[in-house]
């Protein structure tokens, strides 16, 4: 009986702690796709953001996945008050685990308005640009003007894209 319970608690904390932290992905995931496009933009102001040079940030993008993850690290740092390094440490020994761990091994507590931040991919930063670059994401073109075939991958990014923009809507309108 004990077994069963403590299966069904693992297995509740692992169904909502992925669903949860899928916000913070598709956060992730965009960012990722505006650096491809406007990387020297992406990189100049997320530096100024968080006071580093050009060459700490390469250094820094040079130690994690995606320049989305180095945002993110970057933002964990300065919520847990912890140096950069320590958070990149982290993300590189628990990177599959997701950011939710590595938020708690870095100070951050679950249910903390960091984590809740976290949790719902509400980073405090895009850059200033990025809904005029990612406009194009919804209604891809090709140079003519024609409608392109987007790939399998290109159309998951796009619909989680419209789900979260959904979910921003309720929750404005919720609060009127």
């Amino acid at each position: 009986m004990f077994m069963r319970r403590f299966l069904v608690a693992v297995l509740l904390v692992v169904v909502t702690s992925g669903s949860a932290l899928a916000e913070v992905d598709l956060y992730v995931s965009d960012l990722n796709i505006y650096a491809s496009r406007q990387f020297d933009n992406f990189r100049a102001e997320l530096s100024y953001r968080y006071g580093i040079s050009r060459t700490r940030f390469d250094t820094l993008l040079g130690r994690v996945d995606s320049p989305g993850d180095l945002a993110v690290s970057l933002w964990l740092g300065l919520k847990a008050e912890k140096p950069v390094d320590d958070v990149i440490r982290q993300y590189r020994l628990r990177r599959g685990q997701g950011w939710g761990v590595i938020a708690k091994k870095v100070g951050i507590q679950p249910g903390s308005p960091a984590f809740k931040k976290l949790k719902k991919g509400e980073i405090d930063w895009l850059p200033k640009n990025f809904d005029e670059v990612m406009k194009d994401l919804k209604k891809p073109k090709g140079a003519s003007g024609e409608a392109v075939v987007e790939t399998e991958r290109e159309r998951k990014i796009r619909e989680a894209h419209e789900r979260k923009e959904k979910k921003r809507q309720e929750r404005a309108n919720k609060m009127k």
